[in-house]
Protein backbone atom coordinates (compact mmCIF):
# COMPACT_ATOMS: atom_id res chain seq x y z
CA UNK A 1 0.00 0.00 0.00
CA UNK A 2 1.50 3.67 -0.98
CA UNK A 3 0.97 6.09 1.67
CA UNK A 4 1.81 9.54 0.69
CA UNK A 5 5.26 11.06 2.02
CA UNK A 6 3.31 14.18 3.30
CA UNK A 7 0.99 12.00 5.00
CA UNK A 8 4.14 10.44 7.35
CA UNK A 9 5.59 13.45 7.61
CA UNK A 10 2.47 15.04 9.09
CA UNK A 11 2.44 12.02 11.60
CA UNK A 12 5.63 12.00 12.77
CA UNK A 13 6.58 15.91 13.00
CA UNK A 14 7.08 16.42 16.31
CA UNK A 15 9.74 13.19 16.54
CA UNK A 16 11.36 14.28 13.63
CA UNK A 17 11.43 18.25 14.59
CA UNK A 18 13.13 16.68 18.19
CA UNK A 19 15.88 14.96 16.31
CA UNK A 20 16.23 17.66 14.14
CA UNK A 21 16.81 20.44 17.20
CA UNK A 22 19.26 17.67 19.16
CA UNK A 23 21.35 17.32 16.09
CA UNK A 24 21.74 20.94 14.93
CA UNK A 25 22.33 22.49 18.88
CA UNK A 26 24.87 19.45 19.35
CA UNK A 27 26.79 19.80 15.99
CA UNK A 28 27.01 23.70 16.93
CA UNK A 29 28.25 23.25 20.43
CA UNK A 30 30.14 20.76 20.18
CA UNK A 31 33.36 22.49 19.13
CA UNK A 32 32.97 25.38 22.03
CA UNK A 33 32.78 22.56 24.53
CA UNK A 34 33.76 19.11 25.89
CA UNK A 35 31.33 16.99 27.18
CA UNK A 36 31.15 14.78 30.52
CA UNK A 37 28.99 11.78 30.07
CA UNK A 38 27.35 10.73 33.15
CA UNK A 39 27.21 7.36 33.81
CA UNK A 40 30.19 6.41 31.04
CA UNK A 41 33.69 7.33 30.77
CA UNK A 42 34.47 10.47 29.25
CA UNK A 43 38.51 10.52 27.22
CA UNK A 44 39.48 13.54 26.31
CA UNK A 45 43.68 14.64 25.30
CA UNK A 46 43.17 18.02 27.09
CA UNK A 47 42.33 19.71 30.24
CA UNK A 48 38.50 20.11 30.99
CA UNK A 49 37.91 23.34 32.30
CA UNK A 50 34.55 24.32 34.50
CA UNK A 51 34.06 28.03 35.24
CA UNK A 52 31.26 29.87 37.09
CA UNK A 53 30.46 32.97 38.58
CA UNK A 54 28.02 31.61 41.10
CA UNK A 55 28.06 32.09 44.59
CA UNK A 56 28.51 28.76 46.08
CA UNK A 57 29.77 25.94 44.95
CA UNK A 58 30.95 25.66 41.29
CA UNK A 59 30.86 21.81 41.39
CA UNK A 60 28.87 19.82 43.46
CA UNK A 61 28.99 16.00 43.39
CA UNK A 62 26.61 14.31 45.57
CA UNK A 63 26.20 10.73 46.73
CA UNK A 64 23.40 9.23 48.00
CA UNK A 65 23.98 5.62 47.90
CA UNK A 66 23.57 3.61 51.37
CA UNK A 67 26.71 1.40 50.41
CA UNK A 68 29.60 1.20 52.22
CA UNK A 69 31.62 2.13 49.39
CA UNK A 70 29.81 5.29 48.15
CA UNK A 71 31.97 8.27 48.25
CA UNK A 72 31.91 11.60 46.51
CA UNK A 73 34.62 11.99 44.12
CA UNK A 74 37.68 8.64 43.42
CA UNK A 75 40.94 10.17 42.05
CA UNK A 76 43.56 7.96 40.51
CA UNK A 77 47.16 8.94 39.82
CA UNK A 78 50.62 7.01 38.89
CA UNK A 79 52.35 6.71 41.72
CA UNK A 80 54.05 9.53 43.67
CA UNK A 81 51.86 11.88 41.41
CA UNK A 82 50.03 15.19 43.38
CA UNK A 83 46.04 14.20 43.18
CA UNK A 84 44.72 17.75 43.72
CA UNK A 85 46.84 21.11 43.42
CA UNK A 86 45.33 24.05 45.81
CA UNK A 87 46.18 28.05 44.50
CA UNK A 88 48.45 30.00 46.85
CA UNK A 89 46.26 31.57 49.72
CA UNK A 90 43.33 29.12 49.64
CA UNK A 91 41.62 29.21 52.75
CA UNK A 92 40.89 26.18 55.50
CA UNK A 93 38.87 23.68 53.72
CA UNK A 94 35.68 23.07 56.02
CA UNK A 95 35.19 19.26 57.92
CA UNK A 96 38.17 17.93 55.84
CA UNK A 97 39.44 14.57 57.33
CA UNK A 98 42.67 13.53 55.81
CA UNK A 99 44.01 9.81 56.72
CA UNK A 100 47.91 10.70 56.31
CA UNK A 101 50.03 13.78 56.55
CA UNK A 102 53.19 14.04 54.59
CA UNK A 103 53.23 9.75 54.50
CA UNK A 104 52.48 9.55 58.33
CA UNK A 105 49.65 8.31 59.57
CA UNK A 106 47.19 10.32 62.10
CA UNK A 107 47.43 7.85 64.92
CA UNK A 108 51.12 8.43 64.93
CA UNK A 109 50.88 12.54 65.17
CA UNK A 110 51.37 14.57 68.27
CA UNK A 111 47.96 16.25 69.31
CA UNK A 112 47.90 19.16 70.80
CA UNK A 113 47.23 23.11 70.87
CA UNK A 114 50.76 25.31 69.84
CA UNK A 115 52.46 22.46 69.86
CA UNK A 116 55.64 20.97 67.66
CA UNK A 117 57.57 18.33 67.49
CA UNK A 118 61.16 18.20 65.89
CA UNK A 119 64.04 15.73 65.79
CA UNK A 120 67.21 15.24 64.19
CA UNK A 121 70.10 12.60 64.21
CA UNK A 122 73.73 13.19 63.02
CA UNK A 123 76.91 11.52 62.34
CA UNK A 124 80.00 13.61 62.50
CA UNK A 125 83.87 13.32 61.81
CA UNK A 126 86.36 14.08 64.97
CA UNK A 127 86.78 17.43 63.18
CA UNK A 128 86.82 19.94 65.87
CA UNK A 129 84.06 21.61 64.12
CA UNK A 130 80.32 23.15 65.30
CA UNK A 131 77.51 21.25 63.50
CA UNK A 132 73.89 22.22 63.50
CA UNK A 133 71.88 19.49 64.85
CA UNK A 134 68.29 21.46 65.09
CA UNK A 135 66.88 25.00 64.74
CA UNK A 136 64.18 25.75 67.47
CA UNK A 137 62.13 28.04 65.84
CA UNK A 138 62.16 31.74 68.63
CA UNK A 139 64.86 30.22 70.58
CA UNK A 140 68.19 29.54 68.71
CA UNK A 141 69.79 26.13 67.64
CA UNK A 142 71.14 23.12 68.74
CA UNK A 143 75.06 22.77 68.13
CA UNK A 144 77.25 19.78 68.12
CA UNK A 145 81.08 18.86 68.20
CA UNK A 146 82.76 15.57 67.95
CA UNK A 147 86.65 16.86 69.01
CA UNK A 148 89.96 15.70 67.37
CA UNK A 149 92.17 14.17 69.70
CA UNK A 150 90.42 14.58 73.10
CA UNK A 151 87.75 11.64 72.77
CA UNK A 152 85.42 14.63 73.70
CA UNK A 153 81.96 15.19 72.41
CA UNK A 154 79.41 18.47 73.13
CA UNK A 155 75.96 19.12 72.54
CA UNK A 156 75.85 23.42 73.10
CA UNK A 157 72.22 25.54 72.78
CA UNK A 158 72.71 29.06 70.99
CA UNK A 159 70.56 31.50 71.94
CA UNK A 160 69.34 33.24 68.84
CA UNK A 161 66.00 34.45 70.17
CA UNK A 162 67.39 38.15 70.31
CA UNK A 163 66.14 38.23 74.46
CA UNK A 164 67.28 35.71 77.87
CA UNK A 165 66.08 32.73 78.16
CA UNK A 166 65.30 30.65 80.98
CA UNK A 167 67.79 27.43 81.25
CA UNK A 168 67.09 24.06 82.91
CA UNK A 169 69.73 21.40 81.96
CA UNK A 170 70.45 18.26 84.40
CA UNK A 171 74.04 18.42 82.69
CA UNK A 172 76.80 17.99 85.28
CA UNK A 173 73.76 16.73 87.42
CA UNK A 174 72.00 19.66 88.39
CA UNK A 175 68.55 21.62 87.52
CA UNK A 176 69.93 24.93 88.38
CA UNK A 177 68.02 27.43 86.41
CA UNK A 178 70.23 29.77 84.13
CA UNK A 179 69.43 32.66 82.82
CA UNK A 180 70.92 32.41 78.71
CA UNK A 181 71.57 36.05 77.24
CA UNK A 182 72.97 36.34 73.32
CA UNK A 183 75.68 33.22 74.38
CA UNK A 184 75.68 29.45 74.23
CA UNK A 185 74.64 27.49 77.18
CA UNK A 186 76.25 23.53 77.28
CA UNK A 187 73.56 20.56 77.17
CA UNK A 188 75.82 17.90 76.94
CA UNK A 189 79.65 16.82 77.09
CA UNK A 190 81.58 13.69 77.68
CA UNK A 191 84.81 12.52 78.03
CA UNK A 192 85.79 9.42 76.73
CA UNK A 193 89.17 6.78 77.34
CA UNK A 194 88.91 4.37 74.11
CA UNK A 195 86.22 1.72 75.11
CA UNK A 196 83.43 3.55 74.67
CA UNK A 197 81.43 6.33 76.09
CA UNK A 198 77.78 7.82 75.46
CA UNK A 199 75.55 9.88 77.37
CA UNK A 200 71.98 11.63 77.46
CA UNK A 201 70.58 14.46 78.82
CA UNK A 202 67.48 16.92 78.98
CA UNK A 203 67.18 20.39 78.81
CA UNK A 204 64.29 22.90 79.33
CA UNK A 205 64.13 27.03 78.11
CA UNK A 206 61.54 29.22 78.36
CA UNK A 207 60.70 32.76 78.11
CA UNK A 208 58.14 35.19 78.27
CA UNK A 209 55.61 36.34 81.12
CA UNK A 210 52.08 37.02 81.78
CA UNK A 211 52.02 39.98 79.93
CA UNK A 212 54.07 38.68 76.32
CA UNK A 213 53.95 35.77 74.36
CA UNK A 214 54.74 32.62 76.27
CA UNK A 215 57.31 29.85 74.82
CA UNK A 216 58.67 26.83 76.15
CA UNK A 217 61.47 23.95 74.67
CA UNK A 218 62.00 20.33 76.31
CA UNK A 219 65.01 19.11 74.81
CA UNK A 220 66.24 15.19 74.94
CA UNK A 221 69.35 15.27 73.84
CA UNK A 222 71.85 12.37 73.11
CA UNK A 223 75.97 11.66 72.06
CA UNK A 224 78.00 8.72 71.51
CA UNK A 225 81.66 8.09 70.20
CA UNK A 226 83.05 4.52 70.24
CA UNK A 227 87.23 5.49 70.62
CA UNK A 228 89.30 8.70 70.68
CA UNK A 229 89.39 10.15 66.70
CA UNK A 230 86.07 8.13 65.53
CA UNK A 231 83.17 9.58 64.22
CA UNK A 232 80.28 10.82 66.84
CA UNK A 233 76.75 10.39 66.45
CA UNK A 234 74.37 13.30 68.00
CA UNK A 235 70.69 13.45 68.52
CA UNK A 236 67.90 15.74 69.68
CA UNK A 237 64.22 15.89 70.02
CA UNK A 238 62.23 18.76 71.28
CA UNK A 239 58.71 19.68 71.63
CA UNK A 240 57.84 22.97 71.70
CA UNK A 241 55.09 25.18 72.89
CA UNK A 242 53.49 28.84 72.48
CA UNK A 243 51.06 30.84 73.70
CA UNK A 244 49.77 34.65 73.46
CA UNK A 245 49.68 36.48 76.81
CA UNK A 246 47.49 35.87 79.18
Amino acid sequence: MRVPIRSVISRYRWPLALVATVAVTSSTTAAAVSYVVAGGVTATGSTTTIKSTVNGAALQVTDTSAGANGKGIGITVPVGHAPITVSPGAGKAVNLNADKLDGIDGSALAHGKNVSILSNRIVTLADNKDHTLLILPGFGKVIANCYSGLGKAAIDFVNKSGHPIDVWSDYQGSYKPVVLGDSIGRLLSFMTSGDGVDDGESAFLGFGNNDTQRKTASLQVGAYESDVNAPCGFQVTATIWSGPAL
